[in-house]
């Protein structure tokens, strides 16, 4: 990983342990050393790498894939209403490096569940938000929330927003949760690109969009500050890093 600090440039070091596959995002657990991953593909998974040393985050450890419990292959990209939850387990990946099967396939004969072009991972207040930037009714995303199951309960998995129309949410891709734990997504659809915020209703708002140029640019990196005062986002063409002041604290109620 990269040290903020460091004076110079570092030999990179592989992540073996964290499998060989189409990665997009990593979402980190601090409390248990988890590394939870998307998969950019149209019939990809979900993973988790659970370290050996809780400490050693990211050295030998177990990959492992999602699989909604007693269910195998189940498609969490069609046939779903915001609300729907389901009880998950986790089946272990044998060959996280690929050398004799594609890891996705492993995952598929395993009973994993199917997770259209998984994208933004982030985690925060013992949840993982997962973005599917072209599952839904309408193939332009959904975003889900994986909540991870305390004394011996399973994790659950919740569909937390979806777009349902034309003018809604469109291929959500980044996604951050602010410091009071309202979510933020980024999209990467038709122009022009935006930042949604997703109510509690799982009814999803405008906050900002991509005025630069014709706004096809894709906004990427969306993260708040500790405090939550300023917003910091990318446009991803034009090379931009732009922070935006609040407050954004209302936005859920004053939209």
């Amino acid at each position: 990983l990269c040290d903020p600090f460091a004076s110079s440039l570092k030999a990179p070091h592989p992540l073996s342990s964290l499998g060989r596959f189409s990665h997009e995002a990593a979402a980190f657990d601090p409390a248990t050393g988890v590394t939870y991953l998307t998969e950019d593909k149209n019939r990809g998974a979900i993973y988790r790498h659970v370290p050996d040393v809780q400490h050693s985050p990211f050295a030998k450890g177990d990959l492992q894939a999602l699989k909604v419990k007693d269910i195998p292959e189940f498609d969490l990209s069609s046939g779903k209403t915001l609300g729907d939850h389901f009880d998950v387990e986790w089946v272990s990946i044998d060959d996280p490096s690929a050398t004799t099967m594609p890891t996705r396939k492993q995952a598929k004969e395993l009973g994993a569940a199917r997770f259209s072009r998984g994208e933004g991972a982030f985690f925060a207040g013992g949840s993982a938000y997962l973005c599917s930037t072209n599952g839904g009714p309408t193939e332009r995303g959904q975003v889900y929330r994986l909540d991870i199951g305390v004394s011996g309960q399973n994790d659950r998995l919740t569909l937390i927003a979806q777009a349902d129309k034309e003018d809604a949410l469109d291929r959500p891709d980044n996604i951050t949760v602010a410091p009071w734990g309202d979510v933020f997504v980024a999209e990467d659809g038709k122009s022009p690109n935006g930042i949604f915020l997703i109510r509690p209703d799982g009814k999803a708002i405008q906050v900002a969009r991509n005025a630069v140029n014709s706004g096809d640019s894709e906004v990427t990196g969306i993260c708040f500050s500790p405090d939550g005062k300023w917003l910091f986002l990318n446009i991803q063409w034009e090379g931009l890093t732009v922070a935006v002041t609040g407050p954004f604290e209302n936005l859920s109620t004053a939209i």
